[in-house]
């Protein structure tokens, strides 16, 4: 039943250039291939470009579009993602000291912008862009943008 699940999301996601679907190994979820890119920048994961030109996005074992770092996680553990894999601390090593907590949110969300948007160079079309599917994501989820925005200005004020 989850591989049909799986193969009505990939289509619903864009029939006209949907391909093909493949379970990843040890049922661990699935890789939806598309003709071009479209339709899938706003799945909520890097889109994988295969060498062959297709586009492709993972679903994990229920159908469902995996989000970024569940679906590297499902390449990994299915053994065709090495560069996901965790990284170890040598052994007797030091913990690195953390830079503050801001700054790490920070940088993690220049890293996901990164990823998202890899044809931007530049932060400010990165933060435009970001908060355009923002809002967007907003209105599919029947949310008010500016009372959410209202909120987050509050949190970020509380934690400079």
């Amino acid at each position: 039943m989850s591989y049909e699940r799986a193969l009505n999301r990939a289509k619903s996601i864009n029939a006209k250039t949907f391909l093909s679907i493949e379970r990843l190994p040890h049922g661990l979820g699935f890789v939806a291939s598309y003709a071009n890119d479209q339709s899938l920048r706003c799945v909520g994961q890097t889109i994988i470009h295969h060498a062959d030109g297709r586009y492709g996005i993972v679903l994990d074992q229920n159908g469902f579009v995996a989000a970024e770092m569940e679906a590297r996680d499902l390449l990994y553990r299915a053994g065709v993602f090495p560069a996901g894999a965790p990284s170890q601390p040598e052994p007797n090593q030091p913990e690195p000291e953390q830079p503050p907590l801001t700054a790490q949110n920070a940088l993690r969300m220049e890293t996901v912008l990164r990823l998202h948007y890899p044809e931007l160079d530049d932060v400010d079309n990165l933060l435009a862009s970001a908060l355009c599917d923002l809002r967007h994501f907003a209105d599919r989820h029947g949310l008010d943008f500016g009372a959410q925005d209202h909120t987050g200005f509050f949190q970020y004020i509380d934690q400079r």
